[in-house]
């Protein structure tokens, strides 16, 4: 959810609550925090976060007035700007915190056209994106045709060939869904 940039920490904090959403943002920084040292091992950013037009422009404007008026904290009615301080123990809390506080809209692109498109803003964030959005969800029949050929072949049957393992699947096929076709015996044979 946080790789939203339309919902980021909003969807967690209202359907799961403050403390859900603490525990979710502790998570998330260890995770931000491992990848920026795997990207700055020095410590050195190269990039800069940069606030574009869309965040500063009047639409960016009333999207966060919107947000803070529908919001049911009123904690969230301070201007939430991108500061200069930036902590020397913990370098990356500046771009975590930069990115999750800023105002982004998707426009007419997708999540993952939005990422490639502002992974220079958001450099470590985009790493994460493209590990984290490129996994595909799993299809219940494909996860039932990997376990049944894993039926299939077993500890006793662990030789079997390719060919032989895919006629032995289609007969299962075939057999659970009757379609082979049985004859009764007819005169001729008898």
């Amino acid at each position: 959810m946080l790789l939203d940039p339309n919902q980021k920490k909003s969807h967690i904090q209202r359907h799961w609550g403050d403390e859900l959403l603490q525990q979710a943002l502790k998570h998330a920084e260890t995770i931000y925090a491992a990848r920026y040292k795997k990207l700055y091992p020095d410590g050195i950013v190269m990039t800069r976060i940069k606030r574009t037009a869309s965040a500063t422009s009047a639409a960016g404007r009333v999207k966060r007035l919107i947000d803070c008026e529908l919001s049911d904290d009123e904690d969230n009615l301070s201007e939430t700007g991108i500061s200069d301080d930036v902590d020397p123990v913990k370098p990356w809390l500046h771009d975590f915190h930069g990115y999750l506080d800023s105002v982004d809209d998707l426009g007419h692109c997708s999540i993952v056209q939005w990422w490639g498109l502002n992974a220079g803003r958001y450099p470590v964030w985009a790493s994460l994106a493209r590990d984290y959005l490129a996994v595909m969800a799993s299809s219940v029949s494909s996860e039932r045709a990997f376990s049944s050929a894993g039926i299939t072949i077993s500890k006793r049957r662990n030789r079997l060939k390719a060919d032989i393992v895919e006629a032995l699947q289609f007969l299962k096929c075939a057999i659970r869904r009757d379609l082979l076709f049985c004859e009764s015996p007819s005169l001729l044979t008898e």
